[in-house]
Formats: C-alpha cells, structure tokens, sequence
C-alpha cells in the first residue's frame, strides 16, 4: 500500500467523525464486537473522546483508562502502523505487550482518504479461544468500509466548498464585471465590479430579473434563442439612471441537448479599455520640466508659467515658432499635472487630411460612411479620456471642425460622425499654434469663441534668436546625446565655434540646432570643434544692430498703404501669380488677397516668361 508523506489534519478528522451516521455505525458494531471502538490518527490522537467511546458503560471507561495508562494513544497509533502496512488493507492484530496485554486485546484498520489516514481499533477483553476475535475482527472490517466511504464524502464535499469559494474569491476579485443570467434573465450571480459599473447591490440582485435591477433593456435576451454570443462588443448605454460605456462579451451556456440554460456576461468600463490600449501603443508622454534646457530669462519664465498650468486643469495654449520645443512643453505639462497616469495624445492638425479629421478626433459610428469601420471607430478624444489632448498647429484645422471642437470643449462629451447619441470625455486641451491666432481670429479665418476657450492659459515660448544664451548649453546637450548614440567621444566647442552659431538668426530655432549638432558629430572626429561655418553656409546671419539702423536709415519711408502694394505684387511675382500660393506666402485668406488687389488695383497679367 502506498505510503501517505500527508499528515492528518486533526480538525477535519474530527469534524467528520462527529456525525450521527458515523456516531451510531461505531456504537452498533462496538455493541456486536463487545468492544471498544474509536479511531486514532498517524500522531496518536484520539479522535473520540473517551466519553464517546465508553457510553453508555462505566466500567468500560474504567478500563479504557486503565489500557491507554500502560500503552499511550502515540505506542498504540505506533503499533497500528506497523502491523496494518504488512496486513494488505485486512484488520490486525497489534501485538501488546506487559500489563497493556493482560488488559484486552486490540485489532486495528487502517484507513486512508485525500491523503488522510487513521486507524480504526478494536479493544476487547482476552479471549483464549480465538472466536471472539474473529467475530470483533470481521465488525471492525465492516465498519472500516462505513469509514472509508464517511471520509471520502466528507473530504470530497470539504474539497468542493474550497473550490466554490477560490472561484468566487476569483470572480469577485477580477476586473471585469460578471454575471451569470439564468433563464428567463434571472441572475445567478454578480460579482462586485458588476454591482460598482451597474450600480446594484450584488448580494440583493440574486434571483431578481435583469429589468428588476436595471433599467435599460439587455442586448442577451437573442442569445436564448440562437445560442450565438459574442465578444468586445461596445455597448453605450444611455438611460435616466446612468450613462455607461462599456466593452462587453456574453457567452451562451449549453445543455447535453444543445439548449442555452445561461449566459456568462462580461463587460469592462471603456476607460479602462483604452488606458490599456493606450500603455501599449505609446501614448504617453516622455519629457518633464527636467528635459527643458536653458537659462536665459525667457525660458525660466515660460518653464515658471508651465509649471503654473500643471497644477491646475484648465485649457492652455502655446505660442512660439516652429522649432521652439512646444510639444516638450505640453508633455512636461502633463507629466507634472495629476492625470499624468492617463493618456496623452498628439495630434497634428495640420497633418490631418480634410476629408477625414473629423472621423479621427471625434470617431464615427457603423457605417457611418463609405470605408467606415464596421463596429464603428472611437476618436483621439475618447481614447485620451482622464487624460490630456495636444492639439498641435491648430491654426490649420478647417473652420466646420473648429465648431465641433469648441462643443466638445463646452459640453465635454463627443458625438461620433453618424451618431446622435453624446460620450461624455473628460480631457484637458493645451493647443499649440506658430501664427498669431489672435489675429486670425480678427481676420475670422480662426474663430474667436474657440480661440478664448483654447487661451486660458497663454504661454509663449521665445524663438532661439532671442534667447541666444541658451545656444551654449543647448548645443552642449545635443552634442553629448548624439556623441553617446553614435558612440564617440565627446569634442569640445571653441570659443569661436560658439560665437558662429551665437551669430546665426536659427529661423528653425531650437529644432535646426539639435539638427546642425547632429550633422556635426556625424561628419566631425576630431576632439575639439573650431569652426562650424561650413555647416552654417545658406543659414541666415543675424545682423548687427548698427547695420540694421543704418539700413533703416538709408531706405526711403513710404505709407502703410504702399508697403502693402509693393509686398502684394512682390509676392505674386515670386509665386508666378498663383493666387492660392500667394495667399499662403502673405499669410492671408484668398478672399482677403482678392479685396486687397481690387483696392490697390493689381491685375493677374501673366507675362509670356511666367507661362509654362
């Protein structure tokens, strides 16, 4: 017989062997054996207390007393264990010696169950004939058969309860909701998440139907009737009592005879869907205030204001050229403000086709149009929910998507193209724009409720030429970053190199340098950098300021009005009198561009050399 390395556990043991079953199975065949009969486990333990075995009889707790005196529960368990592993599972005789031998005679049994084992002992009186014993012997096999079959029950049904409860503890504990609905959407169990998103009480739900507890209609009701479920189907959910949006899997339950008896349903908050999402395809932000390089007076105070915004969760709006490092701004931003676990997307509105900014930033619903997705689209807003949207160049979004952005601002909630129904969002915006949106707001070519919603917080952002001490540590950056990524040894600027690129206007700003540094440590090896003219030749010089009076000087005055002919038939000149490409260049509307051409009366006359 195999040999069990469990020991007992006391506790159990006992608690089966106090049943009435048990209790009364054990008195009939001590009762048949004239015996006592009890049960010992592997340590000794009397698993009956004495009391239990002797009753009704006094005498036989006399002599109970007596037996376990000169042989104690832990020799007799001892002596069970020995004779019963070369028994072959039959009862044995256990040989007692001295006065524990004069007392009685014992007979043992042994039992085994889940890795439990005990011993059921016989103790009778010594008879010299042998009958007796074989008669106790064959009682305590038959009662070792009732004992078997107790303790296996016992433990089997001890073994269901603990898987029931780690599978509710399992249920309870995961992050989706779950529900088990019944026929006749009767609930059979909702976990805690489900009772938090559904806003019942999962304990008082159990046995209700589902439009008990809800009031909204539920979408498993087909699945009884095709036996078909599905899975992540987004659910939004909008009734007098909550607004849910949900991503949710139901999964029919069959019978032997193909019938639905229940449905397992699953659902998760869509806020939750897209933090994860968002984890995982990168919309994070990577640069803090840390990542900002500069000490000049103009940064500190843009860095000072920056930090200002963080604290707070209103609208921002950043203002600077091209290349002044907007975007590491915005991230630092959200990095430093409490939603800084959420997501953060950028978006580009200038990069952003016509015909389909609209779908990307708000999302559209199934079938919305031809090449929708079928299952429908969430946009940038809905997955940047709890977080923060960097709506870069947003001077260039297309006027009918600036009326939807600003109601997306106001209400806060987000209504997909093809849908009627509103999902609530909750973002922060810091926008960024390298023209002067107030202006465009005058010249209504940006519109002026949204520009006041985007500009809470203005934050301007110098270009590199008015900051010039910054050019020093910026270059020293960069050349440290791009010397470890190309693994080279890091050259020093001379003073001269660094009074070439003082001397440069960087209408690239910020973005040119970290260009020019890179282009430098890709063609430059030795251990110091002299001269970096030749990296510089097509950049714009900035001039000095004597030389700037003095050409201001020697250029004749003219009117407003004149400066604005002259640089209008210049600019058609140089675009080859593309109307559209020339609106661009003035940085004005065509509409605009036409106005002012009829009032300086400027005709389109192409001459033969502009013909192509």
């Amino acid at each position: 017989m195999a040999t069990v390395a469990l020991d007992p556990d006391t506790t159990a043991l006992e608690s089966a062997l106090a049943c009435t079953q048990w209790r009364t199975a054990r008195r009939l065949a001590a009762s048949e054996a004239r015996a006592c009969v009890f049960t010992l486990d592997r340590a000794g333990h009397l698993l009956e207390g004495i009391e239990e075995v002797a009753d009704p009889d006094a005498a036989r707790r006399d002599t109970l007393d007596a037996f376990f005196a000169h042989c104690p529960a832990a020799r007799l368990a001892a002596l069970a264990e020995a004779a019963t592993s070369i028994s072959d599972g039959r009862c044995a005789t256990l040989p007692l010696q001295g006065s524990a031998a004069t007392l009685g005679q014992a007979f043992a049994l042994r039992v085994e169950a889940h890795g439990r084992r005990v011993f059921l002992v016989a103790l009778h009186a010594p008879d010299a004939g042998g009958g007796r014993a074989n008669w106790s012997a064959s009682w305590i096999t038959l009662l070792g058969a009732t004992l078997d079959v107790l303790l296996q029950r016992t433990f089997d049904l001890a073994a269901y309860d603990t898987l029931v409860e780690e599978q509710r503890a399992i249920i309870d504990h995961i992050g989706d909701g779950l529900m088990v609905i019944g026929q006749g959407h009767v609930l059979r169990h909702v976990n805690s998440v489900a009772g938090r998103i559904l806003g019942i009480d999962p304990k008082t739900s159990i046995g209700k139907t589902l439009n008990e507890v809800i009031d909204f209609e539920p979408i498993v009701g087909p699945i009884y009737r095709t036996g078909v479920g599905y899975v992540d189907r987004e659910l939004i959910i909008d009734s007098p009592a909550r607004h849910l949006h949900l991503l949710d899997t139901a999964i029919p339950i069959k019978n032997r005879c193909g019938e639905v008896v229940s449905v397992v349903n699953t659902f998760r908050e869509m806020r939750r869907v897209r933090k994860m999402a968002g984890r995982y395809a990168g919309n994070h932000a990577r640069f803090t205030f840390d990542s900002v390089v500069g000490t000049s007076a103009g940064t500190r105070r843009a860095l000072d204001a920056a930090k200002k915004a963080a604290r707070g969760a209103s609208n921002v709006l950043l203002s600077g050229e091209s290349g002044v490092g907007k975007e590491v701004f915005a991230q630092a931003i959200h990095n430093a403000s409490s939603r800084s676990a959420q997501p953060f997307i950028a978006i580009n509105c200038a990069a952003l086709p016509h015909a389909l900014i609209e779908s990307e930033l708000f999302g559209h619903a199934p079938g919305a149009f031809t090449g929708a997705a079928r299952d429908g689209r969430p946009g940038k807003f809905e997955s940047a929910d709890g977080g923060t949207v960097f709506l870069d160049e947003i001077s260039e979004l297309p006027i009918d998507v600036q009326a939807k952005l600003l109601r997306v601002l106001q209400e806060r909630e987000v209504t997909r193209i093809g849908d009627t129904r509103g999902i609530p969002v909750d973002v922060r915006i810091v926008c960024a724009s390298n023209r002067d949106l107030a202006s465009m707001a005058r010249e209504k070519t940006f519109r002026e409720d949204l520009y006041y919603r985007c500009n809470v917080i203005e934050i301007d952002i110098p270009p590199l030429r008015e900051r010039r001490e910054d050019i020093p540590v910026l270059a020293a950056f960069f050349l440290e970053r791009y010397c470890t990524r190309m693994h080279k040894p890091t050259p020093a600027l001379t003073e001269h190199a660094l009074k070439q690129l003082a001397a440069y206007d960087w209408p690239g700003n910020v973005r040119e340098l970290e260009n020019l540094v890179e282009k430098i440590v890709n063609f430059d090896d030795g251990e110091r950098i002299e001269d970096v003219s030749s990296f510089l030749r097509g950049a714009t010089r900035a001039q000095p300021a004597d030389d700037a009076v003095h050409v201001a000087h020697r250029a004749a005055p003219v009117s407003l009005m004149e400066a604005e002919r002259q640089a209008i038939e210049n600019a058609l000149e140089a675009c080859r009198y593309n109307v559209t490409n020339c609106a661009k260049l003035l940085a004005v509307s065509k509409p605009a561009l036409y106005a002012k051409m009829k009032r300086h009366g400027i005709r389109l006359e192409r001459s033969i050399r502009h013909k192509i």
